[in-house]
């Protein structure tokens, strides 16, 4: 009988040696999680005076254009708590209206009335610490660099300018469609949390700072992920 026993237990020693780790439990030396992939949606503001490309002389406008963003992240972890990102998002359009001063063939100028409308894509790469050890909910810093394609359309309907200084006289100003496009590369700070639903499942929330000769951009997204 012991005889027989002791073979049992040997054979059962053999087989749980060979048999793969449960999933979630943690492997020595090996992250928790090998990586991640994120589908996200949010919002996208820029300062005007850092992201426009068309250069129309002075002008009056809001000082900021928002803008909804989609996003998908892929991470790669190296620990349970240092991570590689890459991100690619795009915008949908943003419009401001505001006006402009127009100078005459004769010298002379009056302000025209006109459309900005912005819409932007970029593609980054950044690195990210976490706290907690893939924690139900655990938060994150990050920095990195992000490669910006802004394209600014700048639309001006017909219309009659008021010459400055003369009041009574008025000259028509023909529609004029203008674009142009500038890729610009950011760093970046960023924070956000991740929190579980599920042994894979996620969702998550980013805050993302651009800030270069001042604050220029901020990227606001909340998405669903799954762990890998």
């Amino acid at each position: 009988m012991r005889a027989r026993l002791l073979v049992a237990l040997v054979v059962v020693a053999a087989l749980g040696a060979e048999a793969p780790p449960v999933l979630g439990q943690v492997v020595a030396g090996q992250p928790v999680a090998l990586g991640d992939v994120t589908l996200s949606a949010g919002t996208f503001s820029g300062d005007i005076d850092k992201i426009r490309t068309l250069d129309v002389g002075p002008r009056q406008f809001e000082p900021w254009v928002h803008m909804a963003i989609v996003d998908v992240t892929a991470g790669y972890y190296w620990t349970d708590h240092l991570k590689t990102e890459i991100e690619a998002a795009w915008t949908t359009d943003g419009e401001i209206s505001g006006s402009g001063v127009v100078v005459l063939p004769n010298g002379q100028s009056g302000w025209v009335y006109d459309t900005s409308r912005y819409t932007a894509s970029q593609f980054g790469v950044g690195q990210l610490w976490q706290f907690g050890r893939n924690a139900t909910f655990h938060p994150w810093i990050g920095a990195g660099v992000d490669v910006v394609r802004v394209e600014h359309e700048l639309d001006r309907p017909a219309q009659f300018i008021y010459v400055s200084g003369q009041p009574a006289l008025s000259i028509p100003v023909a529609q004029s469609l203008l674009s142009a496009r500038t890729t610009r590369v950011l760093p970046f700070a960023s924070a956000g949390f991740k929190a579980y639903f599920n042994e894979r499942g996620f969702v998550r929330s980013d805050l993302k700072l651009r800030v270069r000769d001042g604050m220029e951009q901020v990227v606001w997204k909340i998405g669903v992920g799954v762990d890998f």
